[in-house]
Protein backbone atom coordinates (compact mmCIF):
# COMPACT_ATOMS: atom_id res chain seq x y z
CA UNK A 1 0.00 0.00 0.00
CA UNK A 2 1.09 3.36 -0.96
CA UNK A 3 1.39 6.36 1.45
CA UNK A 4 -0.35 9.18 0.22
CA UNK A 5 1.95 12.55 -0.40
CA UNK A 6 -0.37 14.72 0.95
CA UNK A 7 -1.80 15.60 4.20
CA UNK A 8 -5.52 16.32 5.98
CA UNK A 9 -3.99 20.09 5.53
CA UNK A 10 -3.33 19.79 1.64
CA UNK A 11 -6.55 18.13 1.38
CA UNK A 12 -8.05 20.89 3.01
CA UNK A 13 -6.77 23.63 0.94
CA UNK A 14 -7.84 21.93 -2.21
CA UNK A 15 -11.24 21.22 -0.84
CA UNK A 16 -11.01 24.80 -0.19
CA UNK A 17 -9.80 26.11 -3.30
CA UNK A 18 -12.18 24.16 -5.19
CA UNK A 19 -15.36 25.89 -3.30
CA UNK A 20 -13.50 29.17 -4.59
CA UNK A 21 -13.38 28.19 -7.92
CA UNK A 22 -17.23 27.07 -7.84
CA UNK A 23 -18.27 30.21 -6.41
CA UNK A 24 -16.22 32.14 -9.26
CA UNK A 25 -17.57 29.89 -11.94
CA UNK A 26 -20.92 30.71 -10.11
CA UNK A 27 -20.31 34.69 -9.90
CA UNK A 28 -18.93 34.68 -13.95
CA UNK A 29 -22.04 33.06 -15.29
CA UNK A 30 -24.48 35.54 -13.61
CA UNK A 31 -22.49 38.31 -14.61
CA UNK A 32 -22.78 37.42 -17.82
CA UNK A 33 -26.49 37.05 -17.90
CA UNK A 34 -26.51 40.48 -16.42
CA UNK A 35 -24.26 42.22 -16.92
CA UNK A 36 -25.57 45.50 -15.66
CA UNK A 37 -24.97 44.06 -12.37
CA UNK A 38 -21.59 45.00 -11.95
CA UNK A 39 -22.37 47.95 -12.54
CA UNK A 40 -20.82 51.26 -10.29
CA UNK A 41 -21.76 54.67 -9.81
CA UNK A 42 -20.45 57.76 -7.35
CA UNK A 43 -21.43 57.68 -3.97
CA UNK A 44 -23.72 60.63 -3.14
CA UNK A 45 -21.89 62.30 -0.54
CA UNK A 46 -18.76 60.76 -0.21
CA UNK A 47 -16.15 61.06 2.86
CA UNK A 48 -14.63 64.60 2.32
CA UNK A 49 -11.00 62.94 3.56
CA UNK A 50 -7.96 65.02 2.24
CA UNK A 51 -4.70 64.62 1.31
CA UNK A 52 -3.56 65.60 4.64
CA UNK A 53 -5.88 63.51 6.47
CA UNK A 54 -4.47 60.19 4.91
CA UNK A 55 -0.91 61.58 5.46
CA UNK A 56 -1.60 62.09 9.08
CA UNK A 57 -3.12 58.59 10.10
CA UNK A 58 0.06 56.93 8.11
CA UNK A 59 2.40 58.42 10.24
CA UNK A 60 0.34 57.76 13.32
CA UNK A 61 0.63 54.40 12.17
CA UNK A 62 4.14 54.48 11.89
CA UNK A 63 5.19 56.49 15.35
CA UNK A 64 2.72 53.70 16.97
CA UNK A 65 4.88 51.01 15.43
CA UNK A 66 8.35 52.75 16.07
CA UNK A 67 7.98 53.29 19.66
CA UNK A 68 6.67 49.99 19.73
CA UNK A 69 9.58 48.47 18.63
CA UNK A 70 12.02 50.52 20.34
CA UNK A 71 10.43 49.57 23.48
CA UNK A 72 11.48 46.57 23.46
CA UNK A 73 14.75 46.77 21.36
CA UNK A 74 17.40 44.07 22.08
CA UNK A 75 20.85 45.31 22.90
CA UNK A 76 22.91 45.67 19.99
CA UNK A 77 25.23 42.82 18.44
CA UNK A 78 29.20 43.49 18.69
CA UNK A 79 29.93 42.74 15.37
CA UNK A 80 28.13 42.25 11.96
CA UNK A 81 28.87 39.00 9.72
CA UNK A 82 30.77 40.67 6.41
CA UNK A 83 28.34 39.52 4.01
CA UNK A 84 25.14 38.03 3.69
CA UNK A 85 23.15 35.92 1.16
CA UNK A 86 20.84 37.42 -0.96
CA UNK A 87 17.41 37.99 0.33
CA UNK A 88 14.34 39.61 0.23
CA UNK A 89 13.28 43.05 1.96
CA UNK A 90 11.84 40.43 4.50
CA UNK A 91 15.33 39.58 6.09
CA UNK A 92 15.41 42.82 8.02
CA UNK A 93 13.54 40.96 10.91
CA UNK A 94 12.67 41.88 14.40
CA UNK A 95 12.36 39.96 17.24
CA UNK A 96 9.39 38.30 18.55
CA UNK A 97 8.52 40.67 21.55
CA UNK A 98 9.16 43.53 18.92
CA UNK A 99 7.11 42.44 16.09
CA UNK A 100 4.11 41.35 18.82
CA UNK A 101 4.28 45.13 20.57
CA UNK A 102 3.85 46.73 16.87
CA UNK A 103 1.68 44.35 15.52
CA UNK A 104 -0.60 45.90 18.12
CA UNK A 105 0.61 49.39 18.59
CA UNK A 106 0.68 50.48 14.84
CA UNK A 107 -2.83 49.98 13.92
CA UNK A 108 -4.48 51.32 17.22
CA UNK A 109 -2.33 54.51 16.68
CA UNK A 110 -3.64 54.70 13.34
CA UNK A 111 -7.31 53.91 14.23
CA UNK A 112 -6.86 56.04 17.10
CA UNK A 113 -5.96 59.25 14.52
CA UNK A 114 -8.77 57.46 11.59
CA UNK A 115 -11.80 57.25 13.59
CA UNK A 116 -12.46 61.05 15.11
CA UNK A 117 -11.10 62.08 11.53
CA UNK A 118 -14.15 59.90 10.21
CA UNK A 119 -16.66 61.10 12.58
CA UNK A 120 -15.93 65.11 11.08
CA UNK A 121 -15.35 63.86 7.09
CA UNK A 122 -18.40 61.68 6.90
CA UNK A 123 -21.51 63.01 6.67
CA UNK A 124 -23.65 61.09 8.50
CA UNK A 125 -20.61 59.42 10.92
CA UNK A 126 -19.32 55.94 11.29
CA UNK A 127 -22.73 54.56 9.89
CA UNK A 128 -22.42 56.26 6.98
CA UNK A 129 -18.63 55.33 6.39
CA UNK A 130 -19.77 51.80 6.41
CA UNK A 131 -18.88 50.66 10.18
CA UNK A 132 -22.71 49.57 11.30
CA UNK A 133 -23.67 45.80 12.69
CA UNK A 134 -27.27 46.10 10.92
CA UNK A 135 -27.54 44.03 8.49
CA UNK A 136 -24.58 42.03 9.81
CA UNK A 137 -26.03 38.66 8.58
CA UNK A 138 -25.89 39.68 5.16
CA UNK A 139 -22.38 40.98 5.67
CA UNK A 140 -20.99 38.07 7.20
CA UNK A 141 -22.73 36.00 3.76
CA UNK A 142 -21.04 38.78 1.37
CA UNK A 143 -17.73 38.36 3.28
CA UNK A 144 -17.48 34.28 3.14
CA UNK A 145 -18.05 34.28 -0.49
CA UNK A 146 -16.03 37.31 -1.67
CA UNK A 147 -13.45 35.64 0.38
CA UNK A 148 -13.91 31.74 -0.94
CA UNK A 149 -13.69 33.54 -4.62
CA UNK A 150 -10.62 35.51 -3.75
CA UNK A 151 -8.73 32.80 -2.30
CA UNK A 152 -7.90 30.87 -5.47
CA UNK A 153 -7.02 34.18 -7.22
CA UNK A 154 -3.89 34.87 -4.69
CA UNK A 155 -3.19 31.65 -4.24
CA UNK A 156 -2.63 31.38 -8.22
CA UNK A 157 -1.00 34.71 -8.20
CA UNK A 158 1.54 33.88 -5.53
CA UNK A 159 2.54 30.45 -6.83
CA UNK A 160 3.37 32.12 -10.12
CA UNK A 161 4.96 34.79 -8.41
CA UNK A 162 7.16 32.83 -6.71
CA UNK A 163 7.97 30.51 -9.96
CA UNK A 164 8.73 34.16 -12.05
CA UNK A 165 11.13 34.86 -9.00
CA UNK A 166 13.10 31.77 -8.80
CA UNK A 167 13.50 32.54 -12.92
CA UNK A 168 14.88 36.04 -12.57
CA UNK A 169 16.65 35.52 -9.78
CA UNK A 170 17.28 31.73 -8.27
CA UNK A 171 19.53 33.12 -5.51
CA UNK A 172 17.06 34.88 -3.67
CA UNK A 173 15.84 33.63 -0.54
CA UNK A 174 12.32 34.42 0.09
CA UNK A 175 11.92 34.96 3.97
CA UNK A 176 8.56 33.60 5.64
CA UNK A 177 6.39 36.07 6.67
CA UNK A 178 7.20 38.16 9.76
CA UNK A 179 4.44 37.30 12.07
CA UNK A 180 4.36 33.22 11.00
CA UNK A 181 7.99 33.28 11.74
CA UNK A 182 7.71 34.44 15.42
CA UNK A 183 4.29 32.26 16.19
CA UNK A 184 7.11 29.32 15.33
CA UNK A 185 9.66 30.87 17.74
CA UNK A 186 10.22 28.21 20.98
CA UNK A 187 10.19 30.93 23.48
CA UNK A 188 7.81 33.16 23.00
CA UNK A 189 6.02 34.13 26.60
CA UNK A 190 1.43 33.95 26.13
CA UNK A 191 1.59 37.38 25.46
CA UNK A 192 3.08 37.17 22.36
CA UNK A 193 1.50 35.05 20.86
CA UNK A 194 -2.01 36.85 22.08
CA UNK A 195 -0.38 40.24 20.59
CA UNK A 196 0.71 38.49 16.85
CA UNK A 197 -2.90 37.17 16.32
CA UNK A 198 -4.70 39.85 18.23
CA UNK A 199 -3.06 42.10 15.30
CA UNK A 200 -2.89 39.79 12.49
CA UNK A 201 -6.86 38.49 12.65
CA UNK A 202 -9.11 41.96 14.05
CA UNK A 203 -6.62 45.33 14.59
CA UNK A 204 -4.46 45.17 11.08
CA UNK A 205 -7.59 44.07 9.17
CA UNK A 206 -9.29 46.72 10.66
CA UNK A 207 -7.18 49.54 10.52
CA UNK A 208 -6.05 48.53 6.80
CA UNK A 209 -9.84 48.75 5.87
CA UNK A 210 -10.50 52.19 7.38
CA UNK A 211 -7.19 53.50 5.61
CA UNK A 212 -7.17 51.86 2.92
CA UNK A 213 -10.67 51.62 1.75
CA UNK A 214 -12.44 54.10 3.89
CA UNK A 215 -9.98 56.53 3.06
CA UNK A 216 -8.27 56.29 0.32
CA UNK A 217 -10.32 54.54 -2.07
CA UNK A 218 -13.27 57.71 -1.39
CA UNK A 219 -10.59 60.18 -1.91
CA UNK A 220 -9.52 58.78 -5.36
CA UNK A 221 -13.50 58.30 -6.03
CA UNK A 222 -13.98 61.84 -4.87
CA UNK A 223 -11.52 63.58 -7.12
CA UNK A 224 -11.77 61.51 -10.46
CA UNK A 225 -15.53 60.67 -9.90
CA UNK A 226 -14.86 57.21 -10.98
CA UNK A 227 -15.04 53.79 -8.32
CA UNK A 228 -13.23 51.71 -11.09
CA UNK A 229 -10.07 54.50 -10.75
CA UNK A 230 -10.20 54.51 -7.05
CA UNK A 231 -10.56 50.77 -6.57
CA UNK A 232 -7.67 49.90 -9.06
CA UNK A 233 -5.40 52.78 -7.22
CA UNK A 234 -6.30 51.82 -3.94
CA UNK A 235 -5.95 48.13 -4.43
CA UNK A 236 -2.36 48.88 -5.84
CA UNK A 237 -1.27 51.01 -3.30
CA UNK A 238 -2.35 48.32 -0.92
CA UNK A 239 -0.55 45.47 -2.39
CA UNK A 240 3.00 47.53 -2.35
CA UNK A 241 1.90 48.57 1.06
CA UNK A 242 3.07 45.01 1.73
CA UNK A 243 6.15 45.31 -0.22
CA UNK A 244 8.63 43.57 2.70
CA UNK A 245 7.36 39.74 1.25
CA UNK A 246 7.90 41.10 -2.55
CA UNK A 247 6.38 37.18 -3.54
CA UNK A 248 3.02 38.24 -2.01
CA UNK A 249 2.67 41.95 -3.54
CA UNK A 250 1.17 40.60 -6.82
CA UNK A 251 -1.48 38.40 -4.96
CA UNK A 252 -2.46 41.18 -2.63
CA UNK A 253 -3.34 44.11 -5.24
CA UNK A 254 -5.94 41.39 -6.31
CA UNK A 255 -6.84 41.16 -3.03
CA UNK A 256 -7.18 44.95 -2.87
CA UNK A 257 -9.17 45.03 -6.25
CA UNK A 258 -12.03 42.57 -4.82
CA UNK A 259 -11.95 43.97 -1.64
CA UNK A 260 -12.09 47.62 -3.11
CA UNK A 261 -15.05 46.49 -5.55
CA UNK A 262 -17.13 44.59 -2.61
CA UNK A 263 -17.37 48.30 -0.30
CA UNK A 264 -17.50 50.31 -3.73
CA UNK A 265 -20.84 48.44 -4.30
CA UNK A 266 -21.79 48.01 -0.59
CA UNK A 267 -20.64 50.60 0.74
CA UNK A 268 -19.81 48.40 4.52
CA UNK A 269 -16.44 48.57 5.97
CA UNK A 270 -17.67 45.75 8.38
CA UNK A 271 -18.25 43.54 4.85
CA UNK A 272 -14.40 44.15 4.12
CA UNK A 273 -13.22 43.79 7.75
CA UNK A 274 -14.83 40.84 7.58
CA UNK A 275 -12.85 39.48 4.41
CA UNK A 276 -9.67 40.77 5.58
CA UNK A 277 -10.13 39.14 9.11
CA UNK A 278 -11.46 35.53 6.99
CA UNK A 279 -8.20 35.75 4.86
CA UNK A 280 -5.58 36.42 7.49
CA UNK A 281 -6.99 33.91 10.07
CA UNK A 282 -7.40 31.24 7.50
CA UNK A 283 -3.19 31.65 7.36
CA UNK A 284 -3.00 31.93 10.87
CA UNK A 285 -4.98 28.63 11.36
CA UNK A 286 -2.80 27.00 8.81
CA UNK A 287 0.14 27.91 10.80
CA UNK A 288 -1.38 26.68 14.07
CA UNK A 289 -2.46 23.31 12.33
CA UNK A 290 1.41 22.55 11.36
CA UNK A 291 1.50 24.32 7.73
CA UNK A 292 5.45 24.60 6.70
CA UNK A 293 4.49 27.57 4.79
Amino acid sequence: MIASAFTPLDYSEFILLGVGVLVLIVGAVRLACNPRAAALAPKPNPPRFTALDILVVFIASLIGCQLAIHAVAPPAPASQPASQPTTSPASQTFTPPQLALASVCAPVAGLLIAVPLARHRVTGGLRAWGLTASHLGLSIKTALLAYLAVWPLCAAALWVTKKLINIIDPALHLEPHSTLAALRHPDNPLWIPVCLVLGAAVLAPLYEEFFFRGMIQTTIARYTRSPWIAILASGLIFGLFHYTNIETVPPLVIFGFVVGYVYARTGSLTTTFLIHLLFNSKSLVWLFCGAET
